[in-house]
């Protein structure tokens, strides 16, 4: 099962239907700012999206809008994730390898999220988050490392593995700092799960980030794509798995294994 976790996370490293938009979650003071080109907020997201994944006007894709004071500044920043699930599918059966690309749930290039700072309104381009595109990318807002401004997860899976990217933004720009298995096995006869808590930080004043072994129910999946619409509920131990902590010189985490 281990072997399986480091072969994902190095392919990580090596490497629906059009929505309208839904009522703005946003408040009014920013839903009318005009933030691209004197357009609205949801087309100006939409054509971002649609001019920087280079999206026809027949392309499927779907897209959900986050937001949260991502940099301290008292403004609202925006973080919005797509997924390109119609175009996996299409890249498949045009290339003939619809039944292999299937069966590896059409892992690729087609999830992506983007900032948006809500003080400069700038658009960051988009960053690819490479995996199976039947489950969409999961976004929360953590703090990890600084209490002044909102950090953030992204859950994303590999076939029968979750796993999860940890984000904070510097310089108007988000960059990850740390990645980690959260599971694998669903559906399997084998299952392996992490916890992970944020604890007192061991050697700068952000927290560590603390991962402990876990378990949780698996299913037995009817189809092929049950898997990705399953989100396991992980009951945690007290048996530690490793210890992250922050390193302010290289601005990432490193951890050592514990004995």
């Amino acid at each position: 099962m281990r072997i399986l976790l480091f072969i994902c996370l190095t392919i990580l490293v090596g490497c629906s239907e059009e929505l309208e938009p839904k009522e703005s979650i946003l408040p009014d003071d920013i839903v009318n700012i005009d933030p691209l080109e004197g357009l609205p907020l949801d087309e100006a997201i939409n054509k971002h999206i649609k001019s920087t994944l280079n999206i026809t006007d027949t392309e499927k894709y779907t897209y959900e809008v986050f937001k949260g004071d991502c940099d301290g500044d008292d403004s609202l920043d925006i973080i919005v994730t797509v997924n390109l699930l119609d175009r996996a599918i299409n890249q498949a059966i045009a290339s003939g390898q619809l039944p292999k690309r299937a069966e590896s749930g059409y892992i690729g290039l087609f999830n992506y999220f983007f900032y948006v700072d809500g003080f400069t309104r700038k658009f960051d381009p988009p960053k690819v988050i490479p995996s199976s595109p039947h489950a969409k990318l999961v976004l929360n807002f953590e703090q990890f490392r600084t209490a002044n401004h909102m950090d953030f997860t992204i859950d994303y899976r590999i076939k029968d593995a979750g796993f999860r990217g940890y984000f904070t933004v510097s310089n108007g720009h988000p960059i990850q700092i740390l990645q980690t298995p959260i599971f694998t096995g669903v559906g399997e006869k084998e299952s392996e799960a992490f916890k992970v808590r944020y604890e007192t930080g061991s050697y700068s004043t952000s927290k560590d980030i603390v991962v402990y072994k876990g378990s949780f129910e698996n299913i037995v999946p009817k189809s092929e794509f049950e898997i990705y619409n399953f989100s396991p509920e992980i009951i945690g131990t007290e048996e530690l798995e490793r210890r992250w902590f922050f390193n302010e010189n290289d601005f990432k985490y490193y951890t050592k294994k514990e004995k």
